[in-house]
Formats: structure tokens, sequence, C-alpha cells
């Protein structure tokens, strides 16, 4: 009845108050708000889309003709270490042998060099924690060296890309490459492995920024004679602490840095030997430790002390001094092991 008094001009509209104006601007703002974040995750997922489009072309035109040549080269690189071996001649450090093809850092090169001094019985990886594919410790092995393995990648969209990716890439599409596509926890992780028939692996990474430590102590489906681990250097050589585990787990959920997550390198250590694996190093970026199951090779390369093999992670001494990093978070939540 007001609204129609008001519109034949018998009845005037109440004023609106300073704290209605205010509050209706608030819910615009809101509103607008709302709607910026909707169409930044909708950008960004046509970007990761075409980007994908665009490499995935830019790979089917160069790939095939790099990818002999690679495995060629891998060869030789093996077999000048195998050399090294039967001469008796001292072996490289771990950081010297670094060299990266698809890798997020040198860890394909000190793969190589593993694989040649220890040797091999299966020819498969069990890899968890690669986003889309495209840069992660299995796919050199896949693509170059003819391994078959098992990814699993939790993420978002992330493992369709990966399996999109090694189906139709000419290296992998006729190998057994099984990309799973499951959220890693404590509880399910050893059945989720049974479940796609993990077994016989070699070799085992993981790097999921934040459950790592929790996950290797629960894994016992399979028995790689390597084992590569993400460790978070912030939290320096001497403390053996990881975060406190959590399902759904989010380094920047926790701080804004993003250094709160993950185990140190001295608990990896202390689990590795629980597990009979001994600690042979870690690469120069100061992100992934190297473990040897204890039965393999252990006259070749013996177990190196924490201390000698312990690097900073050089991307997070960008942000901040690798001094002030464990301060920047020792208030937040940690399990001594």
């Amino acid at each position: 009845m007001a609204g129609l008094l008001t519109e034949v001009g018998l009845c005037r509209e109440k004023p609106r108050t300073a704290r209605g104006v205010s509050r209706s601007v608030g819910l615009q703002f809101q509103g607008w708000q709302s709607e910026m974040n909707r169409l930044q995750l909708r950008w960004k997922a046509l970007r990761r889309k075409w980007m994908y489009r665009l490499r995935r072309e830019l790979f089917r035109s160069v790939e095939p003709k790099l990818t002999g040549t690679r495995q060629l080269l891998l060869r030789q690189r093996m077999q000048a270490y195998q050399d090294m071996l039967r001469r008796d001649e001292p072996l490289p450090r771990l950081e010297d042998t670094e060299f990266k093809v698809f890798s997020q850092n040198g860890e394909d090169g000190i793969i190589v060099f593993l694989l040649a001094v220890v040797g091999w019985e299966h020819r498969r990886f069990l890899e968890i924690g690669i986003q889309d594919g495209w840069e992660c410790n299995g796919a050199n092995l896949a693509k170059h060296l003819f391994w078959d393995g098992w990814f699993v990648e939790g993420g978002p969209g992330y493992a369709a890309l990966a399996r999109q990716h090694y189906q139709w890439d000419p290296a992998t599409h006729n190998r057994d490459i099984v990309v799973i596509d499951a959220h890693v926890t404590r509880d399910n992780v050893n059945e989720l492995l049974a479940a796609h028939g993990v077994r016989n692996v070699d070799l085992f990474s993981l790097d999921i920024d934040g459950m790592d430590w929790w996950i290797w102590k629960e894994i016992s489906q399979i028995e790689p004679r390597i084992v590569v681990v993400e460790y978070n250097a912030a939290f320096g050589p001497e403390r053996s602490l990881t975060v406190p585990y959590q399902d759904n787990f989010s380094r920047w959920d926790h701080h804004s840095s993003g250094l709160y997550y993950g185990a140190s390198l001295a608990a990896l250590v202390k689990l590795g030997i629980e597990k009979n694996y001994r600690f042979v190093g870690c690469n120069s970026s100061g992100v992934n430790a190297f473990f040897i199951g204890e039965h393999v090779a252990p006259a070749v390369l013996p177990p190196l002390p924490l201390a000698e093999g312990f690097r900073e992670n050089t991307a997070q001494n960008r942000i901040i001094p690798h001094a002030r990093q464990f301060a920047a978070i020792q208030h937040l939540d940690f399990v001594s092991v």
C-alpha cells in the first residue's frame, strides 16, 4: 500500500539513514567481491586450459625430435656411472649429478645416477603429487627409460590433464602408465594402492606439500629401492618436527609465507631408519631428500650424515632469509617425532 501511495504522490518515501546506506553499500561490495572471485577462478581455469593446449601442440611438434636424443644421452650417462663403479673410481656427490628434463629441479639427474649405481628390478615407479604431470620425477622414467608406473594426484582437474598427457604422448601412450585421481590420506593410502594394483615398485616419490611424513610412515604396500621425499628446510637440520596431521591440509591456510608444511629432514631421516632406509643426500635446491633401501648396495652408497647432506631451500630463501624462516612460524603447532 505504501508503495502505491508513494507512486501516486500521496506518501513520501522514508529517507534512508546513513546506517542503511552503509549496509546497502556493504552488501553491494560483497556481491561485487564474490563476482570478482568467481571471475578470477574462471579466468584461472581458462588460462590453465589454454596453456595446456598450447604446451600440447608445442610438445607434439618438438618432443618427438628430442626423445630419441635424450634416450641416447641418458643411456650414455648411466653407462658412464657404471663404468666408474667397475673401475672402482670415486663416485660424484649427489648434487653434482643433477640435471633437469621433466623434474622440478635437478632430480632427474640424481635419479639416473642412483639407478645406475643401485640398479632396478621391475622398471616401475609410484609418484604421489604430480599436479598436471608435466613436471615431476616419474616423467623422465616413463618417457625416456621405458618404465611403467602409477601417478597419484588429488588436485581438482589435475589428474584428468595428466591422464590426457600420457595417453597421447608418443613415448608413453602404449605403456602401462596409470593416473589415479584421488586425495591421499593416511587412512586410505594402502587401500588405494592395493585397489589399483600398485606393486613391485623400484622408485617411490612423494611431494604433497604437507602430510609427507604421515603418508610415508603409513605406507606398507610397497618396498621400493629408492625413495624421494620432500622436506621443509625452514625447520633447520637439527629439529625433528612435522606439522600435525590433517586430512585436508593447505600450507597457505596456516601462514601467508607458505613456510608451514611438511616435515624436517631430521624427522624424515629418523622415519627412514625405522623403515630400513638410509639417507644418501638432498638436491642442491633443498627440496627433496633421497633414501636407499638398507639391503641395496650398502658398500657403494653408505649413509650420509644429516648435517653434511642438509641443504637450504633456495626458493624459500628468496622470500625470507633462512635464519629467520623458522622464527616466522614457530608459534604454530608442531609434532616432535
